[in-house]
Order: C-alpha cells, then structure tokens, then sequence
C-alpha cells in the first residue's frame, strides 16, 4: 500500500487526527505533548491516533533525552499532507540562536542541521538509528580539514552522533567528529562566536566556503511551508 493511500485511509477513519499530520508534515520531530497541544487534543487521545499512525508506518519514534519523539517516516507523506490543503501558517524564519549556534562544542540550529544534510547529501557521512558512519569519501574530505580517521578511537561511541536539534526538530552531527568541524570552521573564520553567547556567525568567508565544500548555499528565505 503507497504512502498515499495508508494517509487516505487514516484521514477516512480518523478525521481529527489531520491535526497531528498537519504538524508533523515538516518533517521534525515532536513529543506527544507538543502535538497535542497543537492540535488541540487531549493526550490520551493524540497518543491512541499516534499509535494508528505508528502501525500504518506513517509515523516513527526516536529518542532524546529520556523524551519519545514522532516524525514522518517517509519525505512523501509531507507533500501528500500539504496537497490536502489543511489550514496552517507559514513557518516563521530563524533568527540569532536558532539560526546558527553551538550545541555542547558543535554547530547547531538552522545551519547546523543544513551543514549536516549536506554531509550526507555528498556522501561524506551515512545516518544510523542513532550514530553517523563516515564514509572513505568523507575521511578524504574531513582530512582536508585536518580531521583525520586516526585522530579517533575505533571504538568510541561518542565519536559522530545524531543529536536532536531543539529548535529545528531534526538531526545536526554531534559527538567529537562534531566537535572537531567545530572547532576547525573557527579557527579558519568561517563562523564567528558571539561574545557571551551559544550565537554564532556566519560570515562571507564561511558562506563561500559551504557553497565550494558541499554546495550549500545558506538562505532564510527558503524556510517556507
């Protein structure tokens, strides 16, 4: 059965569930509550139509700190929930912290997420249920870097995690690999730190060398629903 007729067949059986679905159409991650609160249900409720949407294999869960999150386990399901046309607002666009800032000692927020799509994008990293793999490609572009694959314990199981972005929903590269991409787009003045502050800058320099390096190209406009 397609994405498009396992949604059809939830929206037919459980028609106040559009709430959640509209919510969940980005592609982030949410708690329970959150949706609940959303779509304005109580949470018994939103956790029963959760469960529908769990056992259709519309819905996943991943978790972050003790806390159970769900988002869409197909990119599909997004397109097929905004050509339902529900109500809803457009997306409001980051600013300072949750545009770009450090999560621990590595880069979060819009950019953070962007940085770490694009990775994958390429084929320098691969996604895990909960950790990223890099890839022979990836060490040869990390090493240009000065991050080498011997800098790192074959074993360490802080080494490329996925950690949950708390503004944008998604996952940003965590863990020392993090750290170390970090660490060396400072010291080469591609971001900035912003003095007293988890803010941080991304000035011209480091917007030329996203777009050279990974063919990212940073704009707030395209944040749209």
């Amino acid at each position: 059965m397609t994405i498009e007729e396992r949604l059809a067949n939830i929206k037919e059986a459980y028609p106040n569930s559009t709430g959640l679905l509209l919510k969940l159409r980005d592609e982030r991650a949410y708690t329970l509550l959150e949706l609940a609160k959303f779509a304005k249900l109580f949470p018994g409720k939103t956790g029963c139509y959760l469960d529908q949407l769990l056992k259709a294999d519309i819905l996943k869960t991943r978790s972050n700190r003790k806390r159970k999150y769900f988002y869409l386990a197909d990119k599909r399901a997004g397109e097929v929930i905004d050509s339902w046309n529900l109500p809803g607002g457009k997306r409001k666009q980051p600013t300072g912290m949750k545009y770009c800032r450090h999560c621990y000692k590595h880069l979060a927020g819009y950019v953070g997420v962007k940085f770490t799509a694009s990775l994958v994008e390429n084929g320098f990293i691969i996604p895990g249920k909960m950790d990223y793999s890099v890839t022979e490609k990836g060490w040869k572009w990390f090493s240009k870097l000065e991050i080498k694959k011997e800098d790192f314990s074959k074993n360490d199981r802080q080494f490329a995690k996925q950690c949950l972005d708390f503004s944008e929903r998604k996952s940003h590269l965590g863990g020392r690999l993090g750290d170390a991409l970090l660490k060396n787009m400072l010291a080469k003045h591609w971001l900035e730190q912003v003095p007293s502050s988890r803010e941080i800058t991304i000035n011209g320099k480091g917007k030329t060398a996203f777009k050279k390096e990974l063919g990212l190209i940073l704009n707030t406009q395209e944040l749209q629903e």
